[in-house]
């Protein structure tokens, strides 16, 4: 392969990762990755809850609704972690986050890849 069908190669593969809200370079790559080694799900939980704690009581003032949608797609491929991904973080979203301003969606492309999620059973779980 030549240089110039190597560095097309490699523009393309960068173009097309997850939360890129911009295209990543070789070294913006290399900093993100090293940068969010630092956060573990316990900690991105953390940050979630931290957030909603300052939004939700707007959002009930307003009659509006937060619903997280699950992490697509639903496994580690490079970090940050994952964390919406299984019916235990669903769980504890809905525990830990009482209000009716916080909605969960149970995305069946996202969730559904998962032989292990059973999305109506944990509708009748988690639904009300």
């Amino acid at each position: 392969m030549d240089t110039i069908c190597k560095a097309d190669f490699v523009s393309n593969v960068l173009a097309g990762l997850l939360e890129a809200e911009e295209k990543y370079s070789t070294n913006t790559l290399q900093e993100a990755l090293t940068t969010s080694n630092e956060i573990n799900a316990k900690r991105f939980c953390r940050h979630l809850a931290d957030f909603l704690s300052e939004v939700i009581l707007t959002a009930e003032k307003l009659g509006m609704t937060l619903s997280c949608h699950p992490d697509d797609q639903p496994f580690l491929l490079l970090p940050p972690p994952r964390i919406m991904t299984s019916e235990a973080y669903y769980a504890w979203l809905v525990e830990n986050m009482a209000s009716p301003a916080v909605e969960i969606t149970l995305c069946a492309g996202s969730l559904g890849v998962r032989a292990e999620h059973d999305l109506p059973s944990i509708i009748s779980r988690l639904g009300n």
